[in-house]
């Protein structure tokens, strides 16, 4: 999912979600989850309660008002050979 540059009037409630995009080699765009970078949230971001990512969760220069949590979230992003998306970011 795709939310860069966005402007969020609340909470980016994502609770119980399931984003699924793993890295494969030579797919364009696989590997990303969720990219929110640079989005303004005027409230807090909830990757909690079952949330499942399967790829990069990126907030890099996100304007989070409230708290980010992620009590209880499941984050997967297994390293792939020649994919930059992939591994511990």
């Amino acid at each position: 999912m795709q939310l860069r540059s966005a402007h969020i009037g609340g909470n980016l409630e994502c609770d119980g979600g399931k984003f699924h995009n793993p890295a494969v080699a030579n797919v364009a765009g696989s590997g990303r989850a969720l990219i929110a970078e640079g989005a303004k949230v005027a409230g807090a971001v909830h990757l909690r309660n079952g949330f499942a990512a399967e790829g990069t969760v990126w907030l890099s220069g996100a304007e989070i008002a409230g708290s980010l949590e992620c009590d209880g979230g499941k984050f997967q992003n297994p390293a792939v050979a020649n994919v930059a998306e992939s591994g511990g970011q």
